[in-house]
Protein backbone atom coordinates (compact mmCIF):
# COMPACT_ATOMS: atom_id res chain seq x y z
CA UNK A 1 0.00 0.00 0.00
CA UNK A 2 2.73 2.47 0.95
CA UNK A 3 4.55 1.89 -2.32
CA UNK A 4 1.42 2.37 -4.41
CA UNK A 5 0.38 5.55 -2.58
CA UNK A 6 3.85 6.99 -3.16
CA UNK A 7 3.56 6.05 -6.85
CA UNK A 8 0.12 7.71 -7.03
CA UNK A 9 1.42 10.90 -5.45
CA UNK A 10 4.48 11.06 -7.72
CA UNK A 11 2.79 10.03 -10.98
CA UNK A 12 -0.12 12.45 -10.74
CA UNK A 13 1.69 15.14 -8.74
CA UNK A 14 -0.77 15.21 -5.85
CA UNK A 15 -0.24 15.77 -2.15
CA UNK A 16 0.67 12.53 -0.38
CA UNK A 17 -2.21 12.97 2.09
CA UNK A 18 -4.66 13.15 -0.78
CA UNK A 19 -3.10 10.04 -2.30
CA UNK A 20 -3.68 8.13 0.96
CA UNK A 21 -7.30 9.31 1.06
CA UNK A 22 -7.82 8.27 -2.57
CA UNK A 23 -6.49 4.82 -1.76
CA UNK A 24 -9.10 4.48 0.99
CA UNK A 25 -11.77 5.51 -1.51
CA UNK A 26 -10.93 2.69 -3.91
CA UNK A 27 -8.10 4.09 -6.03
CA UNK A 28 -5.90 1.14 -5.15
CA UNK A 29 -4.23 0.19 -8.45
CA UNK A 30 -2.75 1.89 -11.50
CA UNK A 31 -5.71 1.15 -13.79
CA UNK A 32 -8.41 2.76 -11.65
CA UNK A 33 -6.01 5.65 -10.99
CA UNK A 34 -5.71 6.25 -14.72
CA UNK A 35 -9.51 6.07 -15.01
CA UNK A 36 -9.74 8.72 -12.28
CA UNK A 37 -7.26 11.21 -13.66
CA UNK A 38 -8.01 10.56 -17.34
CA UNK A 39 -11.76 9.79 -17.42
CA UNK A 40 -12.23 8.71 -21.03
CA UNK A 41 -13.76 5.50 -22.45
CA UNK A 42 -10.47 3.89 -23.45
CA UNK A 43 -9.45 3.97 -19.77
CA UNK A 44 -12.30 1.78 -18.58
CA UNK A 45 -10.58 -1.15 -16.90
CA UNK A 46 -10.75 -4.33 -18.97
CA UNK A 47 -13.18 -6.96 -17.72
CA UNK A 48 -10.57 -9.73 -17.60
CA UNK A 49 -9.52 -8.93 -14.03
CA UNK A 50 -12.98 -9.54 -12.56
CA UNK A 51 -12.99 -12.61 -10.28
CA UNK A 52 -14.69 -15.70 -11.77
CA UNK A 53 -15.52 -13.96 -15.06
CA UNK A 54 -14.01 -16.74 -17.18
CA UNK A 55 -16.14 -19.33 -15.39
CA UNK A 56 -19.26 -17.44 -16.46
CA UNK A 57 -17.99 -17.23 -20.04
CA UNK A 58 -17.34 -20.97 -20.10
CA UNK A 59 -20.84 -21.66 -18.80
CA UNK A 60 -22.35 -19.44 -21.51
CA UNK A 61 -20.36 -21.36 -24.14
CA UNK A 62 -21.82 -24.58 -22.79
CA UNK A 63 -25.31 -23.06 -22.86
CA UNK A 64 -24.93 -21.91 -26.48
CA UNK A 65 -23.62 -25.33 -27.53
CA UNK A 66 -26.43 -27.19 -25.76
CA UNK A 67 -29.20 -24.85 -26.84
CA UNK A 68 -30.39 -24.34 -23.27
CA UNK A 69 -32.16 -21.31 -21.81
CA UNK A 70 -30.79 -18.73 -19.36
CA UNK A 71 -32.64 -16.61 -16.80
CA UNK A 72 -31.25 -13.20 -15.81
CA UNK A 73 -32.23 -12.41 -12.22
CA UNK A 74 -32.42 -8.75 -11.25
CA UNK A 75 -33.33 -6.35 -8.49
CA UNK A 76 -36.34 -4.03 -8.31
CA UNK A 77 -34.79 -0.62 -8.87
CA UNK A 78 -33.31 1.40 -11.75
CA UNK A 79 -29.86 -0.13 -11.26
CA UNK A 80 -31.42 -3.59 -11.38
CA UNK A 81 -33.65 -2.97 -14.40
CA UNK A 82 -30.84 -1.49 -16.48
CA UNK A 83 -28.58 -4.40 -15.50
CA UNK A 84 -31.16 -6.95 -16.62
CA UNK A 85 -31.68 -5.19 -19.96
CA UNK A 86 -27.96 -5.08 -20.73
CA UNK A 87 -27.14 -8.66 -19.81
CA UNK A 88 -30.26 -10.07 -21.50
CA UNK A 89 -29.35 -8.39 -24.78
CA UNK A 90 -25.69 -9.46 -24.53
CA UNK A 91 -26.67 -13.09 -24.01
CA UNK A 92 -29.02 -12.95 -26.99
CA UNK A 93 -26.26 -11.48 -29.15
CA UNK A 94 -23.94 -14.27 -28.00
CA UNK A 95 -26.36 -16.85 -29.37
CA UNK A 96 -28.23 -18.04 -26.27
CA UNK A 97 -31.48 -19.30 -27.85
CA UNK A 98 -33.86 -18.15 -25.12
CA UNK A 99 -33.20 -15.60 -22.38
CA UNK A 100 -35.80 -15.13 -19.66
CA UNK A 101 -35.59 -12.59 -16.89
CA UNK A 102 -37.06 -12.34 -13.41
CA UNK A 103 -37.26 -9.42 -10.98
CA UNK A 104 -38.72 -10.33 -7.57
CA UNK A 105 -41.26 -7.98 -6.03
CA UNK A 106 -39.78 -6.15 -3.05
CA UNK A 107 -43.23 -6.04 -1.50
CA UNK A 108 -43.98 -9.75 -1.82
CA UNK A 109 -40.61 -11.50 -2.15
CA UNK A 110 -37.96 -9.16 -0.75
CA UNK A 111 -34.42 -8.96 -2.10
CA UNK A 112 -32.46 -11.68 -3.85
CA UNK A 113 -33.45 -15.18 -4.86
CA UNK A 114 -36.96 -16.31 -4.00
CA UNK A 115 -38.88 -19.58 -4.13
CA UNK A 116 -41.44 -18.05 -6.50
CA UNK A 117 -38.72 -17.03 -8.95
CA UNK A 118 -36.95 -20.38 -8.75
CA UNK A 119 -40.23 -22.10 -9.55
CA UNK A 120 -40.65 -19.76 -12.53
CA UNK A 121 -37.25 -20.92 -13.77
CA UNK A 122 -38.18 -24.59 -13.29
CA UNK A 123 -41.47 -24.14 -15.11
CA UNK A 124 -39.57 -22.76 -18.11
CA UNK A 125 -36.96 -25.54 -18.11
CA UNK A 126 -34.19 -23.14 -17.07
CA UNK A 127 -31.24 -24.77 -15.34
CA UNK A 128 -28.91 -21.74 -15.31
CA UNK A 129 -29.51 -18.38 -13.61
CA UNK A 130 -27.12 -15.43 -13.69
CA UNK A 131 -27.91 -12.61 -11.26
CA UNK A 132 -27.19 -8.90 -11.68
CA UNK A 133 -26.64 -6.53 -8.77
CA UNK A 134 -27.80 -8.91 -6.08
CA UNK A 135 -27.50 -12.22 -4.23
CA UNK A 136 -23.97 -12.09 -2.75
CA UNK A 137 -25.54 -13.11 0.58
CA UNK A 138 -27.94 -15.76 -0.73
CA UNK A 139 -26.14 -18.87 0.47
CA UNK A 140 -29.29 -20.81 1.37
CA UNK A 141 -31.22 -19.96 -1.79
CA UNK A 142 -28.24 -20.86 -3.99
CA UNK A 143 -28.25 -24.30 -2.36
CA UNK A 144 -32.02 -24.58 -2.78
CA UNK A 145 -31.65 -23.79 -6.48
CA UNK A 146 -28.98 -26.47 -6.75
CA UNK A 147 -31.42 -29.00 -5.28
CA UNK A 148 -33.87 -27.96 -8.00
CA UNK A 149 -31.21 -28.68 -10.62
CA UNK A 150 -30.51 -24.99 -11.26
CA UNK A 151 -26.99 -23.56 -11.25
CA UNK A 152 -26.79 -19.95 -10.05
CA UNK A 153 -23.90 -17.64 -10.94
CA UNK A 154 -23.82 -14.26 -9.20
CA UNK A 155 -22.73 -10.86 -10.47
CA UNK A 156 -23.04 -8.18 -7.81
CA UNK A 157 -21.49 -5.05 -6.32
CA UNK A 158 -22.71 -5.06 -2.72
CA UNK A 159 -20.48 -5.54 0.32
CA UNK A 160 -19.41 -9.13 0.80
CA UNK A 161 -20.77 -11.21 3.67
CA UNK A 162 -18.47 -13.17 5.99
CA UNK A 163 -19.53 -16.39 4.27
CA UNK A 164 -19.84 -16.35 0.48
CA UNK A 165 -22.27 -18.52 -1.48
CA UNK A 166 -20.72 -21.70 -2.82
CA UNK A 167 -20.83 -20.66 -6.46
CA UNK A 168 -19.34 -18.33 -9.06
CA UNK A 169 -19.32 -14.76 -7.74
CA UNK A 170 -18.30 -11.83 -9.95
CA UNK A 171 -17.97 -8.86 -7.61
CA UNK A 172 -15.29 -6.13 -7.87
CA UNK A 173 -15.07 -6.01 -4.09
CA UNK A 174 -13.32 -9.38 -4.32
CA UNK A 175 -10.48 -7.75 -6.26
CA UNK A 176 -9.39 -7.80 -9.88
CA UNK A 177 -8.25 -4.20 -10.52
CA UNK A 178 -11.71 -2.86 -11.42
CA UNK A 179 -13.15 0.03 -9.41
CA UNK A 180 -14.56 -1.43 -6.20
CA UNK A 181 -17.54 0.90 -6.19
CA UNK A 182 -19.09 0.10 -9.54
CA UNK A 183 -22.88 0.04 -9.48
CA UNK A 184 -24.56 -3.28 -10.20
CA UNK A 185 -25.07 -2.10 -13.77
CA UNK A 186 -21.37 -1.27 -14.01
CA UNK A 187 -20.58 -4.89 -13.25
CA UNK A 188 -23.28 -6.03 -15.71
CA UNK A 189 -21.70 -3.80 -18.36
CA UNK A 190 -18.31 -5.42 -17.78
CA UNK A 191 -19.87 -8.90 -18.07
CA UNK A 192 -21.66 -7.89 -21.28
CA UNK A 193 -18.39 -6.49 -22.64
CA UNK A 194 -16.72 -9.83 -21.85
CA UNK A 195 -19.50 -11.75 -23.59
CA UNK A 196 -19.43 -9.64 -26.75
CA UNK A 197 -15.64 -9.71 -26.94
CA UNK A 198 -15.51 -13.48 -26.51
CA UNK A 199 -18.49 -14.41 -28.69
CA UNK A 200 -18.64 -11.59 -31.25
CA UNK A 201 -15.02 -10.40 -31.35
CA UNK A 202 -16.10 -6.86 -30.45
CA UNK A 203 -13.80 -4.50 -28.59
CA UNK A 204 -15.03 -1.62 -26.45
CA UNK A 205 -15.12 0.83 -29.37
CA UNK A 206 -17.19 -1.64 -31.40
CA UNK A 207 -19.71 -2.06 -28.58
CA UNK A 208 -20.09 1.71 -28.14
CA UNK A 209 -20.85 1.93 -31.85
CA UNK A 210 -23.19 -1.07 -32.21
CA UNK A 211 -24.86 -1.15 -28.78
CA UNK A 212 -24.89 2.43 -27.45
CA UNK A 213 -27.89 1.56 -25.24
CA UNK A 214 -25.56 -0.54 -23.08
CA UNK A 215 -23.74 2.63 -22.01
CA UNK A 216 -26.88 4.75 -21.83
CA UNK A 217 -28.49 2.23 -19.48
CA UNK A 218 -25.25 1.92 -17.52
CA UNK A 219 -25.17 5.67 -16.95
CA UNK A 220 -28.81 5.73 -15.86
CA UNK A 221 -28.33 2.85 -13.41
CA UNK A 222 -25.04 4.19 -12.09
CA UNK A 223 -26.43 7.66 -11.39
CA UNK A 224 -29.64 6.22 -9.91
CA UNK A 225 -27.66 3.98 -7.54
CA UNK A 226 -25.75 6.99 -6.15
CA UNK A 227 -22.37 5.31 -6.20
CA UNK A 228 -19.30 7.60 -6.12
CA UNK A 229 -19.11 9.29 -9.52
CA UNK A 230 -15.40 9.20 -10.10
CA UNK A 231 -12.90 6.88 -11.79
CA UNK A 232 -14.76 4.24 -13.83
CA UNK A 233 -18.18 5.46 -12.68
CA UNK A 234 -17.38 8.94 -14.01
CA UNK A 235 -16.43 7.48 -17.41
CA UNK A 236 -19.61 5.39 -17.56
CA UNK A 237 -21.84 8.29 -16.55
CA UNK A 238 -20.29 10.85 -18.92
CA UNK A 239 -20.20 8.48 -21.90
CA UNK A 240 -23.76 7.28 -21.35
CA UNK A 241 -25.20 10.77 -20.98
CA UNK A 242 -23.44 11.91 -24.16
CA UNK A 243 -24.87 8.93 -26.06
CA UNK A 244 -28.31 9.56 -24.54
CA UNK A 245 -28.25 13.08 -25.98
CA UNK A 246 -26.96 11.91 -29.36
CA UNK A 247 -29.22 8.90 -29.91
CA UNK A 248 -31.91 8.52 -27.23
CA UNK A 249 -33.54 5.07 -26.97
CA UNK A 250 -37.12 4.64 -28.15
CA UNK A 251 -38.58 4.79 -24.64
CA UNK A 252 -36.92 8.18 -24.03
CA UNK A 253 -38.24 9.51 -27.35
CA UNK A 254 -41.69 8.23 -26.42
CA UNK A 255 -41.46 9.83 -22.98
CA UNK A 256 -40.50 13.12 -24.64
CA UNK A 257 -43.59 12.96 -26.87
CA UNK A 258 -45.92 12.16 -23.99
CA UNK A 259 -44.53 14.78 -21.60
CA UNK A 260 -44.14 17.32 -24.45
CA UNK A 261 -40.76 18.39 -23.14
CA UNK A 262 -37.19 17.19 -22.96
CA UNK A 263 -37.23 14.67 -20.10
CA UNK A 264 -34.75 15.27 -17.32
CA UNK A 265 -32.52 12.46 -16.12
CA UNK A 266 -34.41 12.50 -12.83
CA UNK A 267 -37.71 11.94 -14.66
CA UNK A 268 -36.21 9.14 -16.77
CA UNK A 269 -34.96 7.38 -13.63
CA UNK A 270 -38.30 7.90 -11.87
CA UNK A 271 -40.29 6.50 -14.80
CA UNK A 272 -38.05 3.43 -15.03
CA UNK A 273 -38.17 2.89 -11.26
CA UNK A 274 -41.91 3.29 -10.78
CA UNK A 275 -43.05 0.22 -12.68
CA UNK A 276 -44.35 -2.96 -11.14
CA UNK A 277 -44.45 -6.58 -12.17
CA UNK A 278 -47.13 -7.86 -14.51
CA UNK A 279 -47.19 -11.63 -14.21
CA UNK A 280 -43.55 -12.62 -14.92
CA UNK A 281 -42.67 -9.38 -16.74
CA UNK A 282 -41.65 -6.12 -15.12
CA UNK A 283 -42.55 -2.72 -16.53
CA UNK A 284 -39.17 -1.30 -15.49
CA UNK A 285 -37.36 -3.81 -17.70
CA UNK A 286 -39.93 -3.78 -20.50
CA UNK A 287 -39.41 -0.05 -20.97
CA UNK A 288 -35.77 -0.75 -21.78
CA UNK A 289 -36.10 -3.79 -24.02
CA UNK A 290 -39.32 -3.27 -25.98
CA UNK A 291 -39.40 -1.79 -29.49
CA UNK A 292 -43.20 -1.62 -29.71
CA UNK A 293 -44.26 2.03 -29.66
CA UNK A 294 -47.86 1.46 -28.55
CA UNK A 295 -46.73 -0.82 -25.72
CA UNK A 296 -44.15 1.72 -24.56
CA UNK A 297 -46.74 4.48 -24.68
CA UNK A 298 -49.03 2.53 -22.37
CA UNK A 299 -46.21 1.67 -19.97
CA UNK A 300 -44.95 5.24 -19.78
CA UNK A 301 -48.42 6.66 -19.18
CA UNK A 302 -48.98 4.16 -16.37
CA UNK A 303 -45.56 4.84 -14.90
CA UNK A 304 -45.99 8.60 -15.02
CA UNK A 305 -49.17 8.20 -13.03
CA UNK A 306 -47.30 5.96 -10.59
CA UNK A 307 -44.51 8.56 -10.28
CA UNK A 308 -47.03 11.24 -9.34
CA UNK A 309 -48.74 8.98 -6.80
CA UNK A 310 -45.39 7.91 -5.36
CA UNK A 311 -44.18 11.46 -4.84
CA UNK A 312 -47.48 12.48 -3.24
CA UNK A 313 -47.32 9.51 -0.88
CA UNK A 314 -43.72 10.29 0.11
CA UNK A 315 -44.65 13.89 0.86
CA UNK A 316 -47.62 12.78 2.98
CA UNK A 317 -45.47 10.32 4.93
CA UNK A 318 -42.77 12.95 5.49
CA UNK A 319 -45.30 15.51 6.67
CA UNK A 320 -46.75 13.04 9.19
CA UNK A 321 -43.30 12.01 10.41
CA UNK A 322 -42.05 15.55 10.90
CA UNK A 323 -45.24 16.48 12.76
CA UNK A 324 -44.66 13.77 15.37
CA UNK A 325 -40.87 13.38 15.39
CA UNK A 326 -39.34 14.28 18.70
CA UNK A 327 -36.01 16.09 18.70
CA UNK A 328 -33.59 13.40 17.49
CA UNK A 329 -30.28 12.72 19.17
CA UNK A 330 -27.79 10.27 17.68
CA UNK A 331 -30.18 8.57 15.26
CA UNK A 332 -33.71 8.50 13.87
CA UNK A 333 -35.78 5.30 14.04
CA UNK A 334 -39.21 5.33 12.41
CA UNK A 335 -41.71 2.47 12.12
CA UNK A 336 -44.11 3.16 9.25
CA UNK A 337 -45.80 -0.19 9.94
CA UNK A 338 -47.89 -1.00 6.86
CA UNK A 339 -46.17 1.41 4.45
CA UNK A 340 -45.00 -0.38 1.33
CA UNK A 341 -41.27 -1.13 1.16
CA UNK A 342 -40.84 1.03 -1.95
CA UNK A 343 -41.25 4.20 0.14
CA UNK A 344 -38.76 3.35 2.86
CA UNK A 345 -35.52 4.25 1.08
CA UNK A 346 -36.80 7.65 -0.03
CA UNK A 347 -38.04 8.48 3.47
CA UNK A 348 -34.78 7.34 5.08
CA UNK A 349 -32.76 9.45 2.62
CA UNK A 350 -34.89 12.53 3.27
CA UNK A 351 -34.56 12.17 7.04
CA UNK A 352 -30.82 11.59 6.83
CA UNK A 353 -30.37 14.67 4.65
CA UNK A 354 -32.66 16.83 6.81
CA UNK A 355 -31.04 16.01 10.16
CA UNK A 356 -27.58 14.74 9.12
CA UNK A 357 -28.19 11.68 11.29
CA UNK A 358 -28.43 7.92 10.67
CA UNK A 359 -32.02 7.11 9.71
CA UNK A 360 -33.64 3.68 10.02
CA UNK A 361 -37.12 3.45 8.49
CA UNK A 362 -39.14 0.26 8.94
CA UNK A 363 -42.20 -1.04 7.12
CA UNK A 364 -43.79 -4.43 6.48
CA UNK A 365 -43.71 -7.14 3.85
CA UNK A 366 -46.50 -9.48 4.87
CA UNK A 367 -45.63 -10.63 8.39
CA UNK A 368 -42.01 -9.50 8.13
CA UNK A 369 -40.34 -6.26 9.13
CA UNK A 370 -38.37 -4.68 6.31
CA UNK A 371 -36.21 -1.60 6.70
CA UNK A 372 -33.96 0.79 4.84
CA UNK A 373 -30.99 2.49 6.49
CA UNK A 374 -29.30 5.67 5.28
CA UNK A 375 -26.38 7.28 7.09
CA UNK A 376 -24.37 10.50 6.65
CA UNK A 377 -20.73 10.83 5.68
CA UNK A 378 -18.42 9.07 8.13
CA UNK A 379 -20.91 6.44 9.39
CA UNK A 380 -20.93 2.74 8.44
CA UNK A 381 -24.50 1.41 8.36
CA UNK A 382 -23.30 -2.18 7.99
CA UNK A 383 -21.71 -2.08 11.45
CA UNK A 384 -25.15 -1.34 12.91
CA UNK A 385 -26.71 -4.23 11.01
CA UNK A 386 -23.93 -6.57 12.06
CA UNK A 387 -24.69 -5.64 15.68
CA UNK A 388 -28.40 -6.33 15.11
CA UNK A 389 -27.77 -9.52 13.11
CA UNK A 390 -29.00 -11.96 15.84
CA UNK A 391 -32.48 -10.50 15.28
CA UNK A 392 -32.34 -10.18 11.49
CA UNK A 393 -33.43 -12.60 8.80
CA UNK A 394 -31.26 -10.98 6.16
CA UNK A 395 -29.31 -7.76 5.64
CA UNK A 396 -26.83 -6.15 3.28
CA UNK A 397 -25.96 -3.16 1.13
CA UNK A 398 -23.30 -0.46 1.35
CA UNK A 399 -21.76 1.56 4.17
CA UNK A 400 -23.93 4.55 3.30
CA UNK A 401 -27.14 2.71 2.37
CA UNK A 402 -28.36 -0.70 3.45
CA UNK A 403 -31.43 -2.66 4.42
CA UNK A 404 -32.66 -5.59 6.46
CA UNK A 405 -35.60 -7.89 7.09
CA UNK A 406 -36.71 -9.61 10.28
CA UNK A 407 -39.59 -11.51 11.81
CA UNK A 408 -42.27 -9.34 13.39
CA UNK A 409 -41.70 -10.84 16.85
CA UNK A 410 -38.17 -9.33 16.87
CA UNK A 411 -39.45 -5.74 16.73
CA UNK A 412 -38.86 -4.94 20.41
CA UNK A 413 -35.35 -6.43 20.31
CA UNK A 414 -34.50 -4.41 17.19
CA UNK A 415 -35.68 -1.15 18.75
CA UNK A 416 -33.75 -1.85 21.93
CA UNK A 417 -30.70 -3.02 19.96
CA UNK A 418 -30.59 0.20 17.94
CA UNK A 419 -30.71 2.26 21.12
CA UNK A 420 -27.95 0.23 22.80
CA UNK A 421 -25.78 0.38 19.69
CA UNK A 422 -25.92 4.16 19.39
CA UNK A 423 -25.63 4.69 23.14
CA UNK A 424 -22.78 2.30 23.90
CA UNK A 425 -21.15 0.91 20.76
CA UNK A 426 -21.38 3.55 18.07
CA UNK A 427 -18.04 5.08 17.17
CA UNK A 428 -18.43 7.26 14.08
CA UNK A 429 -15.58 7.24 11.66
CA UNK A 430 -13.65 10.48 11.50
CA UNK A 431 -15.68 12.90 9.43
CA UNK A 432 -12.59 14.23 7.69
CA UNK A 433 -10.40 12.22 5.36
CA UNK A 434 -7.39 13.90 6.93
CA UNK A 435 -6.39 16.95 8.96
CA UNK A 436 -3.87 19.68 8.23
CA UNK A 437 -2.83 22.58 10.45
CA UNK A 438 -1.18 24.73 7.81
CA UNK A 439 -2.67 24.30 4.33
CA UNK A 440 -0.50 25.52 1.48
CA UNK A 441 -1.39 26.59 -2.05
CA UNK A 442 -0.34 23.23 -3.57
CA UNK A 443 -2.72 21.31 -1.29
CA UNK A 444 -5.59 23.67 -2.13
CA UNK A 445 -4.97 23.34 -5.88
CA UNK A 446 -4.82 19.54 -5.57
CA UNK A 447 -8.10 19.44 -3.64
CA UNK A 448 -9.80 21.59 -6.26
CA UNK A 449 -8.43 19.31 -8.95
CA UNK A 450 -9.83 16.10 -7.48
CA UNK A 451 -13.12 17.85 -6.77
CA UNK A 452 -13.48 18.53 -10.49
CA UNK A 453 -12.81 14.82 -11.08
CA UNK A 454 -15.85 13.96 -8.95
CA UNK A 455 -14.10 12.91 -5.74
CA UNK A 456 -15.89 13.86 -2.54
CA UNK A 457 -13.20 14.47 0.09
CA UNK A 458 -13.35 16.30 3.43
CA UNK A 459 -10.35 17.95 5.07
CA UNK A 460 -10.15 19.52 8.51
CA UNK A 461 -7.86 22.53 8.41
CA UNK A 462 -7.09 25.86 10.03
CA UNK A 463 -8.19 28.94 8.17
CA UNK A 464 -5.27 30.89 6.73
CA UNK A 465 -6.44 34.05 5.06
CA UNK A 466 -3.40 34.43 2.81
CA UNK A 467 -3.94 30.91 1.40
CA UNK A 468 -7.72 30.46 1.53
CA UNK A 469 -9.05 33.94 0.81
CA UNK A 470 -11.19 33.65 -2.32
CA UNK A 471 -10.85 29.86 -2.46
CA UNK A 472 -13.84 28.86 -0.30
CA UNK A 473 -17.61 28.72 -0.84
CA UNK A 474 -20.32 28.74 1.83
CA UNK A 475 -22.55 30.99 3.89
CA UNK A 476 -20.04 31.33 6.73
CA UNK A 477 -16.98 32.18 4.66
CA UNK A 478 -17.30 35.92 5.27
CA UNK A 479 -17.17 35.51 9.06
CA UNK A 480 -14.09 33.27 9.19
CA UNK A 481 -11.18 34.40 11.36
CA UNK A 482 -7.52 33.48 11.16
CA UNK A 483 -6.95 30.13 12.84
CA UNK A 484 -10.59 28.95 12.80
CA UNK A 485 -10.84 25.16 12.43
CA UNK A 486 -12.98 24.46 9.38
CA UNK A 487 -14.23 21.32 7.65
CA UNK A 488 -13.82 21.75 3.89
CA UNK A 489 -15.36 19.50 1.23
CA UNK A 490 -14.28 19.16 -2.39
CA UNK A 491 -16.83 19.69 -5.14
CA UNK A 492 -17.09 20.42 -8.83
CA UNK A 493 -17.52 24.11 -7.97
CA UNK A 494 -14.43 24.28 -5.75
CA UNK A 495 -14.01 23.97 -1.98
CA UNK A 496 -17.05 24.26 0.27
CA UNK A 497 -17.02 25.02 3.99
CA UNK A 498 -19.18 22.39 5.69
CA UNK A 499 -18.76 23.56 9.26
CA UNK A 500 -16.72 25.77 11.52
CA UNK A 501 -15.56 23.86 14.62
Amino acid sequence: MEEFVKWLSDTYSIDLRIAYALFEKGIDNEKVAQALFEPKPENLVHWSGLPDIYRILQKIKDIVNSGSAVLVWGHEDADGFTSVAILKKALELAGVPEVFYYVPSKKKEGHGLSLEGLNYARNNSVNYIVTVGCCSSDQEKVELARKFGIEVHITDHHELPAKLPNTVLVNPKRGGNNFKYLAGVGVALKVAWAILEEFKGQNLKDIISTSPEFFIYSAIGTIADRVPLFSENRIIADLGINLLNESPPLFVETLKEISQSEPTLDLIISVISSGSREDHLHRGVELLISNEKNYLTRLIQENLKAVSEYRERVETLMKNILATLRTPRKYILIDLKDAEPKYLGAIASRLKDSFNLPAIVMGRKGNEIVAEVRVPYGVNSLELLEYLSPYLKSYGGHKAASGFSSEEFNLAEIIEGVEIYFRSHFKPEIKADFEVDSPDQKLIEDLKRIGKLGVNMRVLMKYKKDILDGELNGARVGSLKEGDRILVETGSNGLNVISVL
